[in-house]
């Protein structure tokens, strides 16, 4: 129940950082560079300040409206992610690659699940849902980590069933590839995944 309750602190901490973080950026002023703001959420004097400056990056991209590595904000957010040693701070990165719904991480994601922090676990597995649109319910928080490893191995599967597109290599049976098939609008076109990013990079077109 204690590590719990850290670890719903410690996801609220970086969501009303981020809400503050929007609400009181004065109208018209110029955005921070990402890069800066990824220096300073990677190096800045104290938790705080790093804490800080992550959540400002994930507003900055969130302005930026666009998706994926079309947004300007992406790699910044995956230096942090990959290289600061607070778990919040990689947490607020984490959420901020969810936010501009980046896939290209996603296997990192399902790596970070493993991750020694607790945070960055919870994290890492709700970006996972959010981008492949599974439902929270049918992957509750694991007990352990045997449950945990076939979580991952699950969610690993799906994401496999997601990104495949007929004729291409795949891990999946010919069973898991019938029923893909099928799903699919067009059984020998694309992948749901090519579906979705081309639909977000029309998206983008349109801001």
């Amino acid at each position: 129940m204690g590590q719990q309750l850290k670890i719903v602190a410690g996801v609220l901490l970086v969501v009303v950082v981020a809400f503050y973080a929007w609400w009181y950026w004065p109208r018209g002023e110029v955005l921070e560079k990402p890069e800066v703001l990824a220096q300073q959420a990677l190096s800045a004097a104290s938790l705080e300040q790093q804490e800080q400056a992550a959540a400002q990056l994930v507003v900055v991209a969130g302005k930026l409206h666009k998706t994926g590595p079309r947004n300007p904000a992406r790699e910044p957010l995956v230096q942090v992610f990959k290289e600061s040693k607070a778990p919040s701070v990689r947490v607020a990165a984490i959420r901020g690659l969810t936010s501009i719904w980046d896939y290209d991480n996603l296997d990192a994601m399902l790596e970070a699940m493993n991750d020694p922090s607790a945070e960055v676990q919870v994290a890492a597995k709700q970006m996972i849902l959010t981008l492949l649109y599974l439902a929270p319910r049918n992957f509750p928080p694991a007990t352990t980590a045997e449950e945990r490893q076939a979580q991952i191995e699950k969610l690993r599967e799906r994401w496999e069933v997601f990104r495949w597109a007929p004729g291409k290599p795949t891990t999946l049976s010919r069973e898991q590839q019938e029923i893909v098939r099928r799903q699919l609008k067009d059984p020998e076109g694309p992948s749901s995944l090519e579906i979705r990013q081309r639909a977000l990079a029309e998206q983008d077109e349109k801001k």
